[in-house]
C-alpha cells in the first residue's frame, strides 16, 4: 500500500485534499438552478446529482472495500466498480442532489478515518 509508505508530511497533505472534496462538490453546485439537477453533462455525462451519488458511493462501497482488503490480504485482487451499472440500478437522477453531496461528505469523512488509523511502515 504505498499510503504506508507516505512521509507524515505528504500524508497530512493527501488526507487534507480529500478532506476538501466535500466542500468543493457543495460549492461547485450551490447556485445551480434545481431544473439543472439531473441533466446530463457534456456527450451525455454524469448529471451534476449523478455525480454526487457517484462519489458517495465509489466512497462508500468501492473505497472502503478496497481499504479494508487492502490491509487485510497481501495481494488482493481488487475488482472494478462499475458505476454506469449502479448509477442505473439505482436510478441516481431521481436523487436528491444535496442528500448526494451529504452521503459523499459522510462517506469520505469514514474512509478519513479509516485511513488515518493506518501506520506508516519502516
Amino acid at each position: 500500500m504505498r499510503y504506508t509508505n507516505l512521509s507524515g508530511h505528504a500524508r497530512r497533505e493527501l488526507l487534507a485534499r480529500l478532506e476538501q472534496m466535500p466542500d468543493f462538490l457543495a460549492k461547485s453546485f450551490a447556485d445551480l438552478p434545481r431544473s439543472l439537477h439531473a441533466t446530463p453533462g457534456p456527450a451525455g455525462g454524469f448529471s451534476p446529482v449523478e455525480q454526487a451519488w457517484h462519489l458517495a458511493d465509489l466512497e462508500a462501497i468501492a473505497f472502503a472495500e478496497r481499504i479494508r482488503r487492502l490491509r487485510a490480504e497481501m495481494n488482493p485482487r481488487l475488482p472494478d466498480f462499475a458505476g454506469n451499472d449502479v448509477a442505473r440500478e439505482r436510478n441516481y437522477r431521481a436523487l436528491s442532489l444535496r442528500e448526494g453531496i451529504v452521503a459523499f461528505r459522510k462517506a469520505r469523512e469514514q474512509t478519513l478515518s479509516e485511513l488515518r488509523r493506518i501506520r506508516r511502515q519502516e
